[in-house]
């Protein structure tokens, strides 16, 4: 239980010291000057405990940067997306937040944070806001501070782009394919016909075509992970196949 206690200060004037075991049993004290402060804290440390919503107030002197790091380097991520999301945190979002203490993060900064994205594209606004989200909730579950400041009313996040992808009229693919090398024309043909992303159609390989079964299995793709291309799985880690079909009029 905490339990509070009167001394005299060096100013000659009674001060009141709150002494408590936190949730992992280290003992802490915290001093005011007046004895119905002391009460009160007292009072809302152990409510706090109970309901296991206690947070060290010394925890959240972590600076974001720090933090964002230790839970960058545990993250499951492919080599490709931990790359991106490193280059979106030191571009875009340490230059704000990097050494701002955790707890000194607050709803009205995230959102003048959250502003100056606004010469980004909107989806690249709403994926960088989604990492600081996600990096705040963590530093709430491991109980450096009491709430995520990028989840409160007051925080508008980013909206993403809902509109919907217009296909190339007809005659502008045969004309691109024209207008690129010869050795990148098929880059068009593919991408059209077959409907690939960008990094599967550099990863697309003779051995993936079946011409007999007339179908195309994707089961690889390029990625850029910091200066290097590398070959990677396709995106979720699955592969498919795609019929091929004729486009003769």
């Amino acid at each position: 239980m905490a339990t509070v206690r009167t001394r005299i200060g060096r100013d000659g004037k009674p001060h009141y010291d709150v002494r408590f075991r936190d949730p992992n049993g280290v003992q802490r004290k915290r001093s005011f000057g007046r004895k119905r402060d002391a009460m009160d804290y007292a009072a809302s440390v152990e409510t706090d405990k109970l309901r296991g919503a206690y947070v060290d107030r010394n925890a959240g002197r972590e600076t974001f940067r720090t933090f964002a790091d230790r839970w960058l380097a545990a993250q499951l991520f492919a080599p490709s997306t931990r790359s991106r999301v490193a280059s979106d945190l030191r571009n875009h979002i340490y230059p704000v937040l990097g050494d701002r203490p955790l707890a000194a993060i607050r709803p009205s900064t995230v959102q003048a944070w959250a502003r100056s994205l606004s010469h980004l594209a909107p989806n690249t606004q709403h994926q960088i806001f989604g990492y600081v989200g996600t990096i705040l909730g963590a530093a709430v579950d491991d109980q450096l501070v009491t709430r995520n400041a990028a989840r409160t009313p007051s925080v508008r996040r980013p909206r993403k782009d809902r509109s919907k992808v217009k296909p190339w009229p007809r005659d502008r693919i045969p004309a691109m394919a024209q207008a690129l090398p010869d050795r990148y024309s098929v880059v068009v043909s593919i991408g059209a016909g077959l409907g690939l992303r960008q990094g599967e159609i550099f990863g697309l390989a003779v051995e993936d075509i079946d011409f007999l079964r007339r179908e195309v299995v994707v089961r690889r793709q390029v990625q850029i992970v910091g200066a290097k291309q590398v070959f990677a799985p396709p995106k979720y880690g699955k592969e498919r196949s795609i019929p091929l079909v004729s486009c003769e009029r």
